[in-house]
């Protein structure tokens, strides 16, 4: 008899987030480039918006940020007719404030664009 053991998924803390170039209008819907998140007994590490979506699709991993009043991250689906998401896609969100698409509370903002710049200079 086969026996299957239960992988709990990995809880992972968004500590930063970097929104797409040319999308950066404060309290607008800003479309999320990537994430940097930590966990317990891992290395800290980037997530692209896609990773976050599929890791939560496949039930591998669960994110939460601790700046915001709902902290568990949840993939809002795709509704086309939804006024605050332009993009008229999935996206992420930890507040309930139903204003803006990719809402992840206030976290601290990182230019990932500039950090690879500045990492592929400093590899050269």
């Amino acid at each position: 008899m086969q026996s299957f053991r239960y992988e709990p998924p990995v809880v992972w803390e968004i500590t930063e987030v970097s929104y797409e170039k040319g999308n950066a209008t404060e309290g607008v819907s800003r479309k999320i480039n990537e994430v940097k998140a930590k966990t317990s007994g891992k290395q800290d590490r980037k997530f692209t918006r896609q990773e976050v979506i599929d890791e939560f699709d496949q039930k591998k991993a669960k994110f939460l940020v601790s700046v915001a009043p709902k902290p568990e991250v949840t993939v809002v689906p795709k509704q086309p007719t939804d006024p605050q998401n332009p993009y008229k896609d999935r996206y992420l969100r930890s507040d309930a404030d139903d204003k803006l698409a990719d809402n992840l509370g206030k976290l601290p903002e990182y230019d990932a664009h500039q950090e690879r710049l500045v990492k592929n200079l400093g590899s050269k």
